[in-house]
């Protein structure tokens, strides 16, 4: 069958309310808004029934017990969409399934989305702007209606509407499920223990609990271009040597869509390339963020720590590559480095001293992180029943 066959046999089917499918990231691993927005309907919705779809191999550790895994593309997980009433992921609907299918038809599709933006998004990019591609666009996105997008801020609605063509109905105002971590010490605290354990496991670093963790977490490059890589680094030596002198390791985990391809590279000690780990837990571990255009330092602003933005292919990414919302002065919520020279001081200010600028990293999380609270899976969740009438008891 083809795809608007697939669309149009499943459009009327009758749906179970009490059916709800996850996914992210194509089936290939967990971590991100919809395993911890599951883990939430689990514990406290136990009258619905929890699927999610992933590949064979893929690491389901994190989600709780009481969620019932499916094979991506098996019988069974084709069957359950069939069913599922809703359906949530963090990019489209052809994450359920390989080719792409649409079984899902007149479900709830909610959207959680995997970032906030500062680099543009959909039909805001150059390479998709266009009559044909936006008409294009408007065509697919009417087939996939029934959304339901969570928001953070009235900044990022703005930005939903335009590059995803999304109506103003279908937004809620939430804060990123994935970010409930932060509200919760002992959580922090536990991800701090398991991350340093995963360290001294792939490292040769003389790691304590007292060790320092700064990690360099770059966005993905549209193309052949790669990322800045600290293995490469001219002042490599240099920095080793004064994170040993310190206690302290730094971790580079590349993004998703590059840590498939990307090798890791540990040729020195207290320099740890790994792409294995969850990069919530990750950042609620890290005493210090080096990061781009990448959301992830957005998630951390709700811890308050310093963040770098190491820019150096700043005019390149705003003009010939994806392209960004916003000047680099309207956004960063730290010191922002264009060049390799000034990076190794700015990482020794900023890990002897904190609070550098936490009165910046304050103002941009009001502007930025609007809706984000410690509510945020159950305002969705509410929203979601409202929609579908589903009680929740």
């Amino acid at each position: 069958m083809n795809k608007l066959s697939v669309y149009f046999s499943n459009f009327n089917n009758k749906r179970d309310n009490n059916i709800w499918v996850f996914t992210e990231w194509y089936g290939k691993r967990c971590g991100d808004n919809s395993t911890f927005f599951a883990n939430y309907i689990v514990n406290h919705f136990p009258n619905i029934k929890v699927y999610w779809i992933c590949e064979k191999q893929a690491d389901t550790s994190l989600l709780e017990s009481g969620v019932i895994i499916l094979e991506k593309d098996s019988d069974e997980s084709i069957d359950i969409l069939r069913k599922a009433a809703v359906v949530i992921m963090i990019q489209g609907i052809d994450e359920f399934t390989t080719g792409g299918y649409n079984y899902c038809g007149n479900a709830l599709k909610v959207n959680l989305w995997h970032g906030v933006m500062w680099k543009k998004l959909g039909y805001d990019m150059a390479s998709e702007s266009g009559f044909w591609k936006k008409t294009k666009g408007r065509i697919k996105t009417g087939f996939n209606r029934h959304y339901l997008f969570e928001s953070p801020s009235d900044l990022y609605t703005d930005v939903f509407k335009r590059a995803f063509l999304i109506k103003p109905n279908e937004i809620v105002n939430a804060g990123q499920p994935r970010n409930s971590i932060f509200y919760d010490a002992k959580m922090i605290k536990n991800a701090r223990i398991g991350i340093l354990e995963q360290l001294k496991t792939i490292s040769d670093a003389d790691i304590n609990s007292e060790t320092s963790i700064i990690t360099y977490m770059p966005t993905f490059r549209d193309g052949l271009e790669e990322a800045f890589d600290f293995a490469n680094y001219s002042e490599s030596t240099n920095l080793n040597d004064y994170l040993k002198n310190t206690n302290a390791v730094l971790v580079q985990k590349a993004h998703f869509v590059r840590s498939e391809t990307k090798k890791d590279n540990n040729s020195f000690s207290n320099i740890i390339t790994n792409n294995n780990l969850i990069a919530q837990l990750l950042l609620a571990a890290t005493d210090l963020l080096i990061t781009d255009y990448s959301s992830c330092f957005f998630d951390y602003l709700l811890l308050d720590r310093p963040i770098i933005h190491y820019i150096y292919d700043y005019d390149f990414y705003r003009d010939k590559n994806r392209g960004l919302y916003y000047d680099y002065k309207d956004v960063v919520c730290g010191d922002a480095i264009f060049n390799e020279r000034d990076l190794l001081t700015c990482i020794r200010e900023n890990l002897q001293n904190p609070s550098k600028e936490s009165e910046l990293r304050k103002s941009r999380r009001k502007i930025y992180q609007q809706y984000e609270s410690a509510d945020s899976c159950r305002i969705i969740a509410e929203e979601i029943f409202r929609r579908t009438g589903v009680t929740g008891k």
